[in-house]
């Protein structure tokens, strides 16, 4: 049960960076975008070590 809290805090983590990053990239702040990038990097990758 204490997974599942880690694992729904990753997948919320990662939706919102990705929702974030589609509006800077509608808005034309690609490097805004860019800077979001690692840290989404970053959360999908902790989810494949949490889940794995």
């Amino acid at each position: 049960n204490e997974y599942s809290y880690g694992i729904m805090g990753l997948i919320l983590a990662a939706s919102s960076l990705a929702i974030l990053m589609l509006g800077q990239r509608i808005s034309k702040d690609y490097e805004g975008a860019a800077v979001l990038v690692p840290y989404y990097i970053l959360t999908m990758f902790g989810l494949f070590i949490y889940t794995s």
